[in-house]
């Protein structure tokens, strides 16, 4: 019984720190035992909720210590880079693939338009990027939040919409005109969580990882963007970014700052990808803004507040 106690107890005892884990895990594991009533099996609830709590409490202060601040503001600025550079090769990919099946018979009308239209859609993000490289902070996230305004006006009030349109596929009339809503986690979010990090970041720029292999995935991720849409549609299309991008995710979980980048640009998959398969127009928004919101809210946090002591040290 206590062997089995026990076991369950220390994987439990996995919500701290490894450290933590390897100074102090026997010394936990008896005091546990000794409170625990005899002939149990599985630990008492209120020792489970206790157990975890403290792990978790350990690891949220060491997250907001000086020393893993600055690795969450190295994060915000690599982040805020590589943001507007996923947007721009998505957008590229969709236009590529547009271009490729209209480059070849049977000509679908309008297919040349419609990669055109998203070429220009993808343009202002390289245009963002290119001023994040520059070092112009203060213009990227001006003009990031300048295309996310104006592409959610557009986006949100399509003039084509009938009123059958608005009761069957998720819209709803704002002062009589149609509003999309499913648009809003596919189309004008992505946008959005760009600005924000841009807004979030210290210093936005490749610092942290260094300008040398940023520009290297760049070069990598928009030429296989641009491959994936002129070899296929689906995934055949997506697979060459796909590898490019997991090679680059591979790459940052090695550094503490790495990490952090990739947490903080978790918001970005799923809106890019189209959204939730299955799920609502409000549903969909409310599922990928709410953790998004999270997500930022505590990078904003952790990147914004404690520089004072930090500058006195």
């Amino acid at each position: 019984m206590t062997a089995e106690l026990e076991r369950h107890y220390r994987r439990l005892l996995a919500a701290y720190p490894q450290e933590h884990r390897d100074r102090h895990v026997q010394e936990m594991i008896a005091v546990l035992l000794a409170g625990a009533e005899p002939g149990r099996r599985w630990p008492a609830l209120r020792d489970a909720y206790d157990v975890v709590r403290g792990g978790l409490a350990i690891r949220l202060h060491r997250a907001a210590d000086q020393g893993s601040r600055r690795h969450w503001r190295e994060a915000a600025d690599v982040a805020a880079l590589i943001a507007p550079v996923l947007l721009f090769a998505a957008m590229m990919l969709r236009a590529a693939v547009y271009a490729w099946s209209a480059a070849r018979p049977p000509v679908v009308p309008g297919e040349l338009l419609q990669a055109a239209e998203l070429a220009g859609y993808a343009l202002p993000y390289g245009l963002v990027a290119l001023l994040v490289w520059l070092g112009r902070a203060r213009a990227a996230t001006v003009s990031a939040w300048t295309f996310a305004i104006l592409h959610g006006l557009e986006s949100l009030r399509p003039p084509s919409l009938g009123a059958s349109h608005v009761v069957t596929d998720g819209a709803i009339l704002v002062m009589g005109e149609p509003v999309v809503l499913s648009r809003i986690g596919t189309a004008v979010l992505p946008m959005v969580l760009c600005a924000v990090m841009l807004h979030l970041a210290p210093s936005p720029g490749p610092a942290a990882v260094g300008s040398g292999r940023l520009l290297i995935w760049t070069a990598a991720l928009l030429g296989a963007a641009v491959t994936g849409g002129m070899i296929g549609r689906g995934p055949v299309a997506v697979a060459p970014p796909l590898i490019v991008l997991l090679v680059m995710g591979v790459t940052l979980l090695r550094s503490p700052a790495g990490r952090r980048t990739l947490l903080v640009l978790s918001p970005l998959p799923a809106p890019i990808a189209g959204g939730l398969p299955g799920a609502g127009a409000v549903a969909q928004t409310l599922v990928i803004g709410l953790p998004a919101a999270a997500v930022l809210g505590v990078t904003g946090w952790l990147t914004r507040t404690g520089r004072v002591k930090e500058s006195g040290e």
